[in-house]
């Protein structure tokens, strides 16, 4: 919390870097709610965030629950998808994208969980044509412990088809 931090915009004031589910899904945990289907139901927004959420083990010392899908490893990838309008994804097509990714991941790690969060979006415009595409900046987290090598070759190879299912 230093004053040179990016997260400082100064007079005491902070950009936050977590959600409030984030923190109440360590807090729930805490509680004895320990089960995904339970944890879903409380926080409905959980799955947006993939392994950027606390655990009892993140917030209170003796406790060691791990989030599934989130001791394997983590990757980031990007993918460009075309675009008719200037507009981001809506909630509803990243959660259709994520999905779709965890759902590769998963098959690329023989049914290992996978968890998905869109981390970034950006608007380029094409001066050439007048259309747009987005630029979408993701993560995918496994609990399998060579995760990264197995799912970067099926998740390149598959990307493309993404876009169209995006697009349409």
């Amino acid at each position: 919390l230093l004053e040179s931090s990016p997260i400082n915009v100064g007079r005491g004031r902070f950009i936050p870097t977590r959600s409030w589910d984030s923190l109440c899904n360590g807090v729930s945990n805490w509680f004895g709610i320990t089960e995904d289907e339970d944890l879903d139901y409380i926080l409905p927004n959980r799955g947006n965030h993939g392994c950027r959420l606390f655990t009892d083990e993140d917030l209170y010392q003796g406790r060691n629950r791990t989030q599934a899908g989130c001791v394997g490893g983590t990757i980031d990838f990007k993918q460009t998808i075309g675009i008719s309008e200037r507009r981001f994804l809506s909630g509803e097509e990243q959660k259709l994208f994520c999905k779709q990714v965890t759902g590769i991941a998963a098959n690329a790690t023989e049914g290992n969980k996978a968890l998905c969060v869109i981390l970034d979006q950006e608007i380029i415009e094409n001066p050439i044509t007048g259309g747009f595409s987005i630029t979408v900046k993701f993560e995918i987290s496994s609990s399998q412990p060579k995760f990264a090598e197995n799912v970067t070759e099926t998740v390149n190879h598959v990307l493309p088809e993404l876009e169209e299912t995006v697009k349409n």
